[in-house]
């Protein structure tokens, strides 16, 4: 399966990340969130969900994925 990384900052559009994420999950694919810091909390702009960053940015490539999604 692939590896899908998801480029994510506080006050993204709620619909854009968790559509896309729960389908890449659902489908059977890895999916890291990737934040500034590993752990930190990002909330969405209407506050209906949050994500825990799975990795930091200064820590990835972009050789570590096959896709890149920027919600």
């Amino acid at each position: 399966m692939s590896n899908v990384a998801f480029l994510l900052a506080n006050d993204f559009e709620d619909s854009e990340m968790k559509v896309p994420y729960d389908e890449i999950i659902k489908a059977g694919h890895q999916a890291d969130i990737i934040g500034l810091k590993k752990g930190e909390t990002l909330l969405g702009k209407k506050k209906e969900v949050s994500y825990a960053a799975d990795k930091a940015i200064a820590d990835v490539q972009a050789s570590d994925y096959d896709a890149i999604v920027i919600p």
